[in-house]
């Protein structure tokens, strides 16, 4: 995908990527959008979980912005391998997307039912947890 900030380089970017199919978003938000505060509550560390996945790289804000619009990456968060073993006490606390060195955990909630389904998986060598 390509982030644009002037809807004259968004027509353009669009006509001559056309025959590619790559998606081209025009950024127009809130130039000065506060960013959530990083909330990871004791018992979240106690957990593993350390950080949410918009906090863990550098991207300029509008960049930032539409994969936070877009992919909700602000409530997405990162555990540890402990959290990997506990990841059913991470939903507890409230987490519904989680990122271990081991699987991606996805939580989702019944419209009819109310209840929890899980989606698992693996995660296969991500600089993300180098570190």
């Amino acid at each position: 995908s390509f982030i644009t900030q002037d809807p004259y380089d968004r027509d353009l970017l669009v006509k001559n990527l056309k025959p590619f199919d790559i998606p081209v978003l025009n950024y127009t938000g809130n130039r000065q959008m506060q960013n959530k505060p990083l909330v990871v509550s004791d018992m979240m560390h106690n957990l593993g979980i350390t950080s949410r996945l918009d906090e863990v790289f550098e991207a300029p804000s509008a960049v930032k912005e539409v994969l936070i619009s877009q992919a909700a990456l602000d409530h997405s968060f990162i555990g540890s391998e402990e959290t990997n073993r506990r990841a059913d006490d991470a939903n507890k606390l409230g987490v519904m997307d989680l990122w271990t060195p081991e699987n991606h955990y996805r939580w989702s909630i019944s419209r009819y039912g109310g209840h929890v389904s899980a989606s698992v998986n693996p995660v296969q060598g991500s600089r993300l947890f180098a570190s």
